[in-house]
């Protein structure tokens, strides 16, 4: 079922499975940003304590909170990559 909590998930995954079928090089390097961003995390023991502080508060492990929150910093990192490369073309 489609709802408002999970509208990232419009079409089920079909989206994001179809994307990442034409451009796998985004994929990984998606995959290798999530890890790079993992290692950060958990190198950083002020960042620890905040993800802890956070898995305790969403009621979830602190290893998903970990992936949680790599993945929406690498999220993050592509559309500001995205963002530049665009205003660069402009």
């Amino acid at each position: 079922m489609a709802s408002t909590a999970n509208l990232t998930d419009l079409g089920y995954g079909f989206i994001d499975a179809a994307y990442n079928a034409f451009h796998p090089d985004q994929e990984d390097a998606m995959s290798a940003s999530i890890q790079k961003f993992i290692k950060i995390i958990k190198n950083s023991e002020g960042m620890m304590d905040l993800v802890r502080e956070k898995a305790q508060t969403k009621n979830i492990s602190v290893d998903s909170m970990i992936v949680l929150d790599a993945t929406y910093l690498a999220r993050k990192e592509f559309e500001k990559a995205a963002d530049t490369i665009s205003r660069s073309q402009d």
